[in-house]
């Protein structure tokens, strides 16, 4: 599935830069930092108080905290894998009465745990149990865990029902069998419903058209009752015995049943009830609490105790109605004494009721004071050098990423985050934009960045608006184009704003076609690399790529699914990455669910799959290299392996990181996982080579990070520095080295590298440049109106090894390098095209047509579309012929060179380059030499 990740975004920087390949032989994953308590607060489970200990469930581990009228404080958590393996068995919990042992039942492993909660919080294992050695064969049937009692349903051949009751003597510190008996039912299993109450010896089974109620006997069960009623979902019935006034209450459509027993346990009246009659209120069973002295109910607005009237009904008296304890969740336990009832909601809440005339509220915000958890639900991004801001929906966190320490808890505070009429659940995002973080709430924004010491979190609040003064109105979607830019889309257009000082300025709108629903959720998603907009379009089945030039997202071509497409109804295409020039998709295939992770290729504007791993991933991939990425799997267990495209068998295991899981931040080699740890992914802190060999081509802007030349991790922050830089070539400390694409020479530059410690190494830079194809005559010609003209494009330059037109002009084909053109209009046109040399070099250049009138009708009845491009050309300051009218071309362009050829669209946008420009890119990936220039996005 695809993560939707509501008011968050991940964003790794979309930053050209050459990378060093990694000896992926010498690679090795460890633990660099483990946080002393991994957070599992905010996963579901069930959650259990009793004394002074509260017990909280997570999906990956579990979590204790001391409470008392101080407050919830947390104490101590475990992973899962400390109660059982493999991790994925179901585990029930249960908490002795004092609150001092806790039991741990492994459901398909039929073993029961006991274990000792110390003073400190921490675990001591008591006993460990093997049980349900049945001596019979019996079909299952149902289960149930009641209040420490572990509930077993068989049925024998001759339909005789068998159910098993374990239960945990907490003096003795055992888990054994507490009955076996039998009963006859003549309904067959799936049309029983079984409710236990094992301490009062009872057991009620419904059926769509009767209630029978149970008593234990010596071997069988007693038919203490048989009452016909006409269920609508006998399944769905809920029961509660109310041990106070020793009723039976059942949940009966909008009415209660009311089943009045004696000492025995027999049924001495029945009658039915609507709710508020029964109760005083509009409550129902499963708002019913009993407790050893009480009978608690709890609606909406108010806590109430529940007493028998005269009338045989009951009377509500209230408890509490302010809204401190009211407004929390549904009462999900009440400890063993009765005073504590638990709320687990946002946060913890704990209504204490020992003074029944003051209740107390007890509550603790989710994970406040500390890391968070991890998941992919919750924003964490990169901040500053060494930091990260995290939000969890309820609380801002900034921390510190250190290689010592990991991730480390620096403050945090509440931040609330209301919902506007208009907007809803949409127009909401958080993105990274250089090193500070940015979150956007309908027209408003809010920057975050930190101080010189990274110790103060500082903001910068203002409004966006358009650059016509006119309101942003509403948005689904933003996304980060580089350091300073990000776009705002509403499906039909996107708008894309610029950072300055004081907050952000629009730079320009365009029409985009993207179909969202009202809670802003789409079938597209949306990656960005290297300086293109790649749609991941699942309701058309294609890949549609869009170039950023800075001034616009032009449209380049529809890339469709290919393999990816099987049509069968159970595949699923869930999250998608695209990394290194290679799109990753999680697929899900056939009615058994098998997952994998598919890497693609992107050649001759076709998906080709270079790899299949099986599993899920439970991160983002992280670019090692320009051809090599980890891949974070679960494959039953967490591994590591690298992708690595230039190797024969590119899949290749290095370790495993069991214990791991959820968002992370790439710091160098250095993986922080938000709320577990670090990961370290690499060598020690030296330079690959002596010389990184970098190649400049005219025509194309570039950026270089020299960090790739070293396996670094968070031991050491270097400073690059160097002397005597050649006009067009700038370094920054960080590393990054900047081409402006203008005219250059071969030079070696000497880098100069310091880290923390100030240690110091030299490498070299080593650039070769390469100039683009030159025009060779005048690239003006003269054509007659209505007569076909045919130039072989790569005969007006020099050296070309491929060329493409950059628009549309008259009615035009393009067969290789072959351009064939009829004007159906006299004047001055333009075409613009570019030439790419082996190298990769690119020039422009603007071809120029005079077409003369035609003097003699030839009667040309052709039917063929001939209006004019829409597109701008680049003309100078002549008029262009071509207007705003719409140019319809051939839907398919067929261009090949040598033995590579491509199909693509043509486009209909203004100044793009159509399918010619995507077949000049796909030309220069195929047969340029292979070099490090892929860019990464982090």
């Amino acid at each position: 599935m695809q993560y939707l990740i509501f008011g968050m975004l991940f964003i790794f920087g979309a930053i050209e830069q050459a990378q060093a390949q990694v000896d992926v032989s010498k690679l090795s994953v460890y633990k660099a930092a483990e946080h002393e308590y991994t957070n599992y607060e905010a996963s579901s489970g069930v959650s259990k108080i009793s004394g002074n200990t509260l017990f909280k469930e997570g999906r990956e581990g579990n979590t204790f905290y001391h409470v008392d009228s101080q407050g919830i404080t947390f104490k101590r958590q475990y992973p899962k894998s400390y109660f059982v393996e493999p991790t994925n068995t179901v585990v029930e919990y249960e908490l002795s009465d004092d609150g001092k042992k806790l039991l741990s039942i492994e459901k398909t492993n039929e073993v029961a745990k006991i274990w000792q909660i110390n003073t400190d919080f921490s675990l001591e294992l008591l006993s460990e149990i093997s049980f349900n050695k049945t001596p019979e064969e019996l079909t299952f049937v149902d289960f149930d865990f009641q209040d420490g009692h572990y509930i077993l349903y068989g049925q024998r051949e001759d339909g005789t029902f068998v159910r098993t009751v374990f239960a945990w003597d907490q003096a003795n510190n055992s888990f054994s069998q507490h009955s076996r008996l039998t009963f006859n039912n003549q309904n067959s299993s799936h049309n029983l419903a079984f409710h236990n109450y094992p301490e009062q010896g009872l057991m009620v089974a419904i059926s769509p058209e009767t209630l029978y109620l149970y008593q234990e006997g010596t071997r069988e069960f007693e038919l203490k009752q048989e009452l016909a009623f006409e269920f609508t979902s006998h399944n769905r019935i809920a029961t509660q015995l109310d041990t106070i006034n020793n009723r039976l209450l059942v949940h009966y459509w909008s009415e209660t049943i009311m089943l009045e027993l004696d000492e025995n346990n027999s049924v001495t009246a029945a009658s039915s009830h609507p709710h508020q009659n029964l109760f005083g209120l509009n409550i129902r069973v499963g708002d019913i609490h009993p407790t050893a002295e009480r009978l608690i109910a709890q609606d909406i607005n108010c806590l109430y105790t529940l007493s028998l009237n005269d009338a045989n009904t009951y009377t509500a008296t209230e408890l509490d109605c302010s809204p401190e304890v009211t407004n929390i969740s549904d009462i999900s336990d009440i400890s063993a004494d009765g005073d504590k009832l638990l709320m687990p909601g946002q946060g913890l809440s704990v209504a204490d009721i020992s003074n029944i005339n003051d209740i107390k509220k007890i509550t603790r915000p989710q994970e406040q004071g500390r890391i968070k958890s991890p998941g992919y639900h919750h924003v964490n991004l990169p901040l500053g050098e060494h930091s990260s801001l995290n939000y969890n929906g309820t609380l801002l966190t900034h921390s510190h990423l250190t290689p010592e320490h990991g991730q480390t808890f620096v403050s945090d505070s509440p931040l609330e985050s209301p919902l506007t009429p208009e907007c809803r659940y949409r127009c909401k995002a958080w993105l990274t934009l250089g090193k500070e973080v940015v979150a956007l709430h309908n027209d408003q924004f809010t920057r975050y960045s930190v101080s010189s010491e990274e110790e103060t979190l500082s903001t910068l609040r203002g409004n966006l608006t358009l650059s016509d003064s006119g309101s942003l109105g509403i948005w689904f979607k933003a996304i980060a184009l580089n350091e300073t830019e990000f776009m705002l889309t509403d499906g039909s257009s996107l708008s894309v704003f610029t950072k300055t000082q004081t907050g952000f300025v629009h730079k320009f709108t365009q029409n985009i076609n993207i179909e969202f629903d009202y809670y802003g959720y789409t079938d597209v998603d949306f990656l960005y690399h290297n300086n293109q907009l790649h749609l991941f379009d699942r309701d058309n089945k294609q890949l549609v790529r869009y170039n950023y030039t800075g001034d616009e997202l032009a449209y380049d071509i529809a890339i469709p699914f290919g393999p990816l497409d099987s049509g069968d109804i159970f595949d699923r295409n869930l999250a998608t990455y695209m990394l290194n020039d290679r799109l990753i998709v999680e697929t899900q295939r056939g009615y058994q669910y098998i997952n994998a992770v598919k890497i693609f290729k992107i050649e001759n504007n076709t998906l080709i799959e270079e790899a299949s791993l099986p599993g899920t991933l439970i991160a983002q991939p992280y670019a090692l290299s320009d051809t090599q990425m980890v891949l974070l799997a679960d494959q039953g267990d967490n591994k590591v392996f690298v992708f690595d495209a230039s190797v024969d068998e590119p899949l290749i295991e290095i370790g495993d990181y069991n214990g791991y899981e959820g968002s992370y931040l790439p710091k160098d080699q250095l993986l922080h996982f938000y709320g577990q740890g670090s990961v370290f992914i690499g060598e020690a802190l030296e330079p690959l080579s002596d010389t990184l060999d970098i190649t400049t081509l005219q025509g194309v802007e570039a950026e270089f990070d020299l960090n790739e030349i070293f396996n670094a991790s968070l031991q050491g922050k270097l400073t690059f520095s160097a002397e005597n830089l050649p006009p067009g070539l700038t370094l920054s400390e960080q590393g990054i080295m900047h081409f402006d694409g203008t005219e250059l020479y071969d030079t070696t530059i000497a880098i100069d590298v310091m880290d923390s410690h100030q240690r110091t190494s030299t490498f070299s830079v080593l650039n070769s440049y390469v100039s683009g194809p030159q025009a060779i005559d005048s690239l003006l010609i003269e054509v007659t109106q209505n007569e076909s003209h045919t130039v072989d494009l790569k005969t007006l330059v020099t050296d070309a090894l491929a060329v493409a037109v950059n628009g549309v002009a008259g009615e035009m084909t393009l067969s290789e390098s072959t351009l064939t053109i009829t004007f159906a209009e006299p004047g001055a046109y333009q075409l613009p095209f570019s030439a790419v040399n082996v190298h990769g070099a690119i020039a422009t250049h603007v071809l120029h047509f005079d077409v003369s009138e035609q003097i003699i009708d030839q009667g040309d009845d052709s039917d063929a579309e001939k209006n004019p491009d829409n597109g701008e050309q680049d003309n100078g300051n002549e008029d262009n012929h071509t207007g705003d009218s719409e140019t319809k071309t051939d839907e398919n362009t067929t261009s090949s060179t040598g033995n590579t050829s491509s199909t693509t669209n043509a486009a209909k946008s203004e100044g793009g380059s159509g399918g010619s420009m995507a077949w000049l890119l796909m030309a220069m990936v195929l047969l340029l030499p292979v070099r490090n220039r892929a860019r990464q996005v982090r």
